[in-house]
């Protein structure tokens, strides 16, 4: 496995961590995030998993329910810097 994919694994994780706790935060069951931003649970269960890469249509709908912005959940993961197009 190469680092890129390290990485990006490891952002996926961090990235599901962060809206599984500002979830929580709120009181919320991923049903109850799901509903307010008109994201299947199914989806959110895997975006908080880090087992998918995540649409930005999505990520902006789960950050707005959530209150926050998509700048902030993407703060400080691994690829943010030095990614090689």
């Amino acid at each position: 496995m190469t680092d890129r994919v390290q990485k990006s694994e490891r952002a996926r994780k961090v990235l599901g961590k962060r809206i599984r706790r500002l979830r929580r935060r709120k009181g919320w069951i991923q049903l109850d995030l799901a509903f307010e931003c008109g994201v299947s649970p199914a989806a959110i269960s895997k975006i908080e998993l880090g087992q998918v890469n995540a649409k930005i249509a999505s990520l902006i709908k789960i950050a707005r329910a959530l209150g926050t912005d998509v700048a902030r959940l993407f703060r400080g993961l691994p690829y943010a810097t030095k990614l090689k197009h």
